[in-house]
């Protein structure tokens, strides 16, 4: 009995010692799942600071903008008056005053600029540019400062921005910078040949684009470089071939005609005829057809679009970005919806007033920074009417239309009709965001439509601009 005890006390001393070792293990295994836990916990949070501060660059990069753009219109409003009065000075010195009056528009230019600079500096208004990303408000973005730097021909706009995450207790920041140059013209008057109607479709010219590389040939003509597509050439190879070695040049730098929209633009696969999702990195295009008809164009981005004729769409024209279209007629069968920093102008035929079509199935709807333009003594009065129900406009958009019955392209109007076209939408809201512009000139350059057109009128300013962002 003795040894049977002895036996009994050694098990109790060896279940002890396992249990305590079992203890040991256990509150190191789960003191080191906590710490990890809270080390993701932190890394979570940090990259939820980097995204919040990426937020932040591309919505204050897209406000400034939006800031530009709104400056750059009061600007060429401003200018457009003074230059009326300057015009119809008689003995006045004319060139004195033009020169008096772009160095007074450029000033306010770079100060306007400036202020706003100024205003973003979290220093000087934290709370207006602090921006949540998250419901809660465990996520936001703010701008820390912002410096504006004079350089020859630009200001360098510099934002650092802050991107804040929390959770639980695990708080990040993460800082990024964003730098951009803001161009500042030497002069922002600029003398060239009045715009006329035929000046935005020009005859194709003879010259196919790959002549235009023999021998370098390009490097003899101005910009845009002008060509035509050769009958099988694809769009997409010939901006592969601009880019690449030996040439590397822009799209952007480009005017490429064809009558083979379709086909040579948008290439379907598939025997498909939509034009969908093409990036086409800045390039002009012209199209000298009458008729152009795709089943959709979405996605469309970084395009410049002119059709000399009707271009028809049997499905939808939606989230197209950073677009100009230039038509003289458009129709529709669904909808125009997401217009994202693009601007559609329908333009009409030449002294053939209420003929041109505009027409949409269903509904328009401008997302952010788009315009649509038109040439209200040019489109069918039901086709307007039509359009009156059916466009809505957000606070950033706009749609600007003109008419004059003084245009030597209105000769067939009655005295009766001088002046009394109007075009007003249903929706409250978006009516106020409505605008006449009686000058063809500055209509159409108002609109994007950069071609050289003898008067002097308001330079249109690029507010686009690329930036660099450092983390």
């Amino acid at each position: 009995m003795k040894y049977i005890k002895t036996q009994n006390g050694y098990a109790l001393v060896i279940v002890l010692l396992l249990v305590t070792l079992f203890l040991s293990i256990s509150v190191t295994f789960i003191g080191g799942s906590l710490n990890h836990s809270k080390q993701e916990r932190t890394v979570d949070t940090s990259n939820q600071a980097v995204a919040s501060a990426e937020m932040g660059v591309v919505f204050y990069t897209e406000d400034f903008e939006r800031f530009l753009e709104l400056l750059r219109n009061k600007l060429v409003r401003n200018m457009q008056d003074e230059l009326d009065i300057i015009s119809s000075c008689n003995g006045c010195d004319s060139t004195s005053l033009k020169s008096q009056l772009n160095s007074r528009i450029k000033s306010e230019y770079i100060s306007s600029i400036k202020t706003k600079v100024s205003h973003m500096d979290a220093d000087n208004n934290e709370a207006f540019y602090k921006n949540n990303t998250s419901a809660d408000g465990s996520m936001n973005y703010m701008v820390d400062s912002a410096k504006a730097k004079d350089k020859t021909g630009a200001i360098e706009i510099t934002l650092n921005l802050k991107g804040i995450a929390k959770q639980g207790e695990s708080n990040s920041n993460s800082l990024l910078s964003v730098v951009f140059d803001v161009e500042v013209p030497d002069s922002f008057l600029v003398t060239s040949n009045h715009i006329t109607f035929d000046d935005v479709y020009r005859a194709t010219p003879t010259m196919t684009c790959d002549e235009l590389f023999v021998g370098e040939k390009y490097k003899t003509l101005e910009k845009p470089y002008e060509c035509k597509l050769g009958n099988n050439q694809k769009l997409e190879d010939l901006i592969t071939k601009i880019k690449s070695d030996p040439y590397y040049l822009k799209p952007v730098d480009f005017r490429v005609y064809t009558d083979k929209y379709l086909e040579n633009v948008c290439n379907p696969p598939g025997g498909s005829s939509n034009c969908n999702s093409n990036d086409f990195q800045g390039i002009s295009v012209v199209v000298n057809s009458s008729g152009t008809t795709t089943a959709n164009m979405n996605g469309l981005t970084n395009f410049q679009l002119y059709v000399s004729g009707k271009l028809i769409i049997d499905g939808n024209l939606n989230n197209a970005e950073r677009n100009v279209m230039a038509l003289k007629e458009l129709v529709i069968r669904n909808n125009i919806q997401s217009l994202e920093m693009t601007t559609l102008v329908v333009l009409g035929y030449v002294n053939q007033p209420n003929i041109a079509s505009f027409e949409v199935g269903n509904n328009i709807s401008m997302k952010s920074n788009a315009r649509i333009c038109m040439d209200i003594d040019l489109i069918k009065q039901v086709d307007l009417d039509s359009l009156r129900k059916k466009i809505k406009i957000d606070n950033t958009s706009s749609l600007i239309y003109y008419t004059s019955t003084q245009d030597p392209r209105h000769s067939n109007y009655s005295a009766a009709e001088a002046g009394k076209k109007k075009f007003t939408l249903e929706d409250a809201a978006s009516n106020s965001r409505v605008k006449v512009e009686p000058n063809y000139s500055n209509f159409l350059k108002m609109c994007g439509v950069t071609v050289s057109g003898s008067h002097t009128v308001p330079n249109v300013i690029d507010t686009g601009f690329d930036f660099d962002v450092k983390y």
